[in-house]
């Protein structure tokens, strides 16, 4: 079985949330770690974002690095689309 995502399948994903919202070389950073997390295993759950790697650059995961709202949610939203239909978020 074929684990994980075509790269530029996952990089076409994120592109405006990254153009929109990675203004800082560690917000870019997550994103590119995140970016590979999804290519390798091909989805990632919420509750990863806030463990190693993704806290080594910031203790406070993607809270810490994008301050409003909307681009968590935002976020959420992109990562959600890597998810078998029956574990989305509502």
């Amino acid at each position: 079985t074929i684990v994980g995502m075509d790269s530029e399948a996952v990089k076409k994903r994120f592109f405006e949330f990254a153009r929109q919202y990675a203004n800082r070389p560690e917000q870019t950073q997550f994103l590119r770690l995140l970016q590979n997390h999804i290519e390798k295993y091909g989805s990632i759950t919420l509750e990863k974002l806030y463990e190693a790697p993704f806290t080594s650059i910031n203790s406070d995961g993607p809270d810490g690095l994008f301050s409003e709202e909307a681009q968590i949610e935002a976020l959420i939203q992109i990562i959600d689309t890597f998810q078998p239909r029956e574990y989305r978020n509502p």
